[in-house]
This record gives structure tokens, sequence and C-alpha cells, in this order.
């Protein structure tokens, strides 16, 4: 996965500032501070504040991760358009997660911004009532060196220059350790536990250090071991969970420190991480040690992925504090939340009356916390949409807004669902309450522009659709629907100019190319007729309903009504009832008649 923020002369995007240059033991080597970034003091791991789609959201730095992902949970709560990523997964501690994919109209961290984005998504555990987090690794920061000052909650980024073989922990000149770093999926590197030398992956996503239980019984500590105790639960990606033990071993020794004595949870953490390729069973290859963001919060660690080093000091208090917690049974009831039928809910592929019956037994079940139980009435209210029964999806929908009041995607599911009844009032209403809570969805403001347009309130509407494509220029039926509303509100040479221009960078063969290229006088009715024929049947009907809409739209325009109506009837029975033609055509029809 390519970096969101793309590194210039060893800045990130948004980040210009070439701070004040440090001496790092050498005349030639300039290592030079880009920026620092506070770190939010309320998280026991790294991590900032950012903002997607203009809603606050912590944004973990997550070395223990190869690129980027969104927590399912943040998704859920943001109101992300999501989509099914058939066949894929990401594989954590907690065995398997399928993957999303969500879309992101904008995302903010520091000065960087980042737009259109896709970013997978995948379940940290089964419980989706987590608020979830945006976890940035190690692609982000190839490019540069990454210090971690946990003990003064400060993340700062470096350009190192001519600094080949210079030591680069700049606040203790001869006094800090250095150990050699590999970047392979994760950042490797050696430990030794009980003089045994073992693998670690630094990962300041993991809030404690673990070790596996292997690599534990070869240093001599098993569960059996005089002096062990329960270590808690074990969580990742994935659903399932792992009990750990804390166990006192003799040493612990990275580079030139070795802390004697110390308490550290292990656990057969790659328990659940076997896949399988064909019929033969496989298990990717994983370390021997997680080390944690606990021995950041002790230390001041500044890594260089170019010079393949991480430099570090110890600053203070108990390295692995290995506080015990719950066992993975007491956990159960909020392991259970993702079950096989809030799972099977959830998915949009199913067939709909199997989607309803999983739905309604999750719902049936009581184990589903407020957050969970909302999302799940969401998912049946859209299911039942799909079954063309709007009362029963609205009637779900409610109890979504009831259980939370503060998604978006709640009013605006319900409010499409007042719009196939008919009701646009309703449907406007729950679309304006929708976008107060998120103003950054283009589809918001283009449903609600074009039922404004149904109710023959073109001025309304103009506005809305003016917003969506400034969301999101590329959307071809947009810029189709602007050109109507500012016609028909009296502005029809600016609106052949601005549809000009603003279909400039759209593909000008692909449909609904041609329905512009008419618009804008190019072309007459039969060969737009002619235009929209295509050999897949499903697709020519779409595409004639469409031309047929159009063109009655186009005589509309110009005041001939009878060959409006003539073309609009055609419309109303050609198109399929989901298209927004559709409905256009119907409520044209009905005000013609009047």
């Amino acid at each position: 996965m390519n970096s969101a923020f793309t590194f210039v002369a060893a800045t990130a995007v948004g980040f210009t500032l070439a701070g004040p240059v440090l001496g790092a033991g050498s005349q030639q080597c300039k290592l030079i501070k880009i920026d620092e970034w506070p770190l939010n003091n309320r998280e026991s791991r790294p991590a900032i504040d950012g903002f997607i789609n203009g809603q606050k959201i912590v944004v973990l730095l997550d070395t223990g991760m190869p690129g980027a992902l969104l927590e399912r949970g943040a998704a859920l709560r943001l109101g992300l358009a999501r989509q099914q990523l058939r066949g894929s997964g990401v594989l954590g501690i907690g065995g398997a997660s399928h993957s999303e994919l969500a879309f992101i109209d904008e995302l903010k961290i520091g000065r960087s911004v980042r737009r259109n984005w896709r970013l997978e998504t995948a379940g940290v555990g089964p419980n989706e009532d987590a608020s979830g987090n945006l976890l940035l690794g190690l692609e982000f920061f190839k490019d540069i060196e990454l210090e971690f000052d946990l003990p003064q909650n400060m993340l700062r980024l470096f350009q190192a220059k001519d600094c080949d073989g210079v030591s680069l922990a700049y606040w203790a000149p001869g006094a800090a350790s250095e150990v050699p770093i590999k970047v392979d999926f994760h950042l490797l590197l050696t430990v030794e536990i009980n003089g045994k030398r073992i693998t670690a992956a630094l990962d300041s996503g993991a809030s404690r250090s673990d070790v596996t239980s292997g690599e534990a019984a070869r240093a001599g500590v098993t569960p059996e071991s005089p002096g062990v105790t329960a270590g808690g639960c074990v969580l990742g990606f994935g659903r399932e969970g792992v009990d750990s033990w804390i166990g006192q071993f003799e040493t612990f020794a990275i580079g030139n420190e070795v802390i004697r004595n110390p308490k550290i949870h292990f656990a057969d953490l790659w328990k659940y991480t076997t896949y399988t390729v064909g019929r033969m069973p496989r298990r990717p290859i994983v370390e021997d040690m997680i080390l944690g963001a606990d021995f950041l919060r002790t230390h001041r660690v500044l890594i260089s992925q170019r010079q393949g080093k991480m430099y570090f000091t110890y600053t203070g208090g108990t390295v692995f504090p290995a506080q015990p917690g719950k066992p993975c049974k007491d956990l159960l009831p909020v392991l259970a939340q993702w079950t096989p039928d809030v799972e099977q809910c959830a998915k949009g592929g199913e067939p709909t009356d199997a989607r309803i019956a999983a739905c309604t037994r999750a719902i049936a079940s009581g184990k589903l916390s407020s957050k969970n139980l909302g999302v799940t009435y969401n998912n049946r209210g859209n299911a039942w949409g799909i079954a063309g029964q709007y009362d029963k999806a609205i009637a779900d929908f409610d109890e979504a807004i009831r259980l939370n009041p503060q998604d978006a995607p709640n009013y605006g599911i319900r409010g499409y669902a007042w719009y196939r009844k008919g009701d646009y009032d309703r449907a406007i209403a729950d679309y304006g309450e929708a976008i107060r809570l998120n103003p950054l969805r283009a589809d918001y403001y283009f449903v609600r522009g074009y039922t404004q347009f149904w109710l023959a309130r073109f001025a309304a509407s103009l506005p809305d659709l003016t917003e969506s494509l400034r969301l999101n220029p590329d959307q071809s039926y947009a810029i189709i629907w602007r050109y109507l509303a500012q016609s028909r509100s009296g502005e029809p040479e600016l609106a052949k100019s601005e549809l000009s221009e603003k279909s400039g960078p759209l593909d000008k063969v692909k449909w609904p190319a041609p329905v512009i290229d008419f618009l804008l006088g190019n072309s007459d009715p039969d060969a737009l007729l002619k235009a929209a024929e295509h050999p897949d049947a499903k697709i020519r009907r779409g595409q004639v309903c469409e031309a047929e809409f159009y063109i009655g739209e186009w005589h509309l325009l110009n005041l001939r009504l009878k060959e409006a109506g003539d073309l609009l009837s055609r419309a109303e029975k050609s198109c399929p009832k989901a298209f927004v033609e559709y409905e256009g055509a119907v409520a044209e029809l009905r005000r013609i008649a009047k």
C-alpha cells in the first residue's frame, strides 16, 4: 500500500516547515526536524487526533502495521459507505477478520490532507461497539526518522542528511543504545530472554509486550512454573481471544540494556493465525515477541528505516508492568457480539429473506449492546427496503435512530425509504438531518437536490446539487441534474455554459456522456436513442429509459408539453422503478396533468 501522504524534501504533504538543524555527532550529518505532533495523553499507545469527513478520530501510529487500516468500529461510527471484499481478510491474534473497503471523502492529520481515499477496514475482536481507530503503519514513515518520546507525550519527524554511520540519538550523544532493525512486513529486531536470542516486532499499536508461549518455554517459563499467574485475554484482529500468563524471567536484554527479573506476559499468540492453501494448513511467519508501547513509555526511541537502526535511552519506570486482566471466558458476553447472525445480517449480498431472518434472530438474542442493536436494526431495515417493504424498513430505521441518534446514515437511509414511498417532504427533512450530522457526504446533497426538483423547487435544488459536485466533481448524473435545475430556475444559457465546463474532465464515450452531448445541442433525439442501444438487455433497458427521460426533460425546457408527455410516459413504462428517472417521470407527468 502506498503512503497516503507523500514525503517531499523530507516533509509530508502539508508539512512544509524546515525546522532547526540538530547536531548529531558529526559536522556533516544534519538531522532536520520536520514537525512534531503532541500525542493524545488519554491513550496508552502513541496516538494523535485526526479528522475523517470532519469528524474526530484517534489516529494510532502503529509500527506493527505495514500500511494503513481503519478499524471497523470507526467505519460504523463515522457512517462511511463500505463495500465487501470477498475472499479478503486481515489475519491477527484473534484469527481472520473479513475486510471491507471504506470510502473516505477527506482525512486530515495535523496539516496533511488526503481526499477521496479507499481504505481497508477490519474488526478488532468481535465487539463492534468499540469506537475504533485509524492505524497508520510503517509505510507512512519509511522515508523519515521517527522519534517516539512518550514520556513527554511527543512524536517528532526528522530527515537525516549525510548521516550514514552516525548515531542519530541527538539527545544523548554517546550514551544511547542502538540495535539493527529490519523491515519485513513488521519492524523486526533481536532481543534476548534468559540469554536466548529471539526475534521481536516493535509494535507501537500493542499496549503491552507479549512473548510467545513457545519461546517462554524455551526460556524455562510455562503456565505451570512457580509464581506464574493469569495475565488476561489478548485480543487483536479477528474474533477470538487468547489467554495469557505472567511469568518472571531472569533477564531481558536489548542492545546495551539489561533488565533483571522482569515479569512479562506470555501467550500462544499465533494460535488462530492458521490459514489454508488448497487443503494444506499454513501458518505465516510470525515473531517470537511483540515489543509493545509499554517499552516505548519508558524509553526515548528514534527509528531510522534508512539506516536500519533503532536508537533508545531508558527514561524511567517499570518497562514491563505486567498488569493482569480478565480471562477470555469472562469476556464472552462481549465476544458474543459478533455472532454468525450479526455477520449475516450485515452482509449486503445475502438473499433478502435469509438476511432478514438472521437480523431478527440477532435482535431477539438480547446479547447486543445498544450501539450494535441500532446497527442491526439499520441492517434489517435496509433488507426490508430491498424487499420493497418500506413501512417495515422505516419502523426499523426509527429504532436505529432511537438507539444511535448521532449516526448520520440512519437518517439518510430512512430518508431514502420515505423517498421511495413518495413522501418527499419527510425524505428532505431526514436528508437535512443527515447533512447536519455529516456535511461531507456528497450523496446526501445529491438525493436531497433531485428530491427538491420533483417538488418543482428548482431554486432550492440547485445549491444542493452544486455542493454535491463540489464534494465529488466526478458525478456525471449530478452534473446533468444541476443543469436541469439551473435551466428550470431561469438561467438556461448559464446552465449550458456550466454544463460544458463541468463535463470537460469526464469520459466522452462512456454513458451518460451521450446525454450530456445531447443537452449541449451536439446531437438530436434519434442520435441519443441510438447511442443508448447496447447488446446487454439489462444495460440497454436502463440506458433507453434514461435517454427517453432526458429527451422528455429537453422538450419541457423548450415548452413542448405534448412531446415531453409522450417521452416521459415511455420512460415511466420502461424505467426500472429503482431508477431516479422513473421517479422523475412520475413527478413530471403529475405536474403536466395539472
